[in-house]
């Protein structure tokens, strides 16, 4: 089996994978109930739709969309 093996344009480290990060948002309700803070869950989950795929071997940004970093994946 051939492995796709690429290379990152900022440390030049060979890569088969790609991380991907995205921010997301926990919504949930706060109250003190004797002096002790209480969140309650579950909260509204909020997602940006913005993601990041990066080299996980210098933690750059390489991609903001997936159409791209699957083409890289694929060259």
């Amino acid at each position: 089996m051939k492995r796709n093996v690429r290379v990152c344009p900022k440390c030049r480290k060979e890569l088969t994978v790609l991380g991907y990060s995205q921010i997301v948002r926990n919504f949930q309700t706060f109250r003190l109930e004797k002096g002790v803070a209480h969140y309650e869950a579950p909260g509204r989950v909020d997602g940006d739709d913005v993601g990041e795929w990066y080299c996980p071997e210098c933690d750059t940004t390489l991609f903001t969309n997936q159409v791209d970093a699957e083409k890289f994946l694929q060259k």
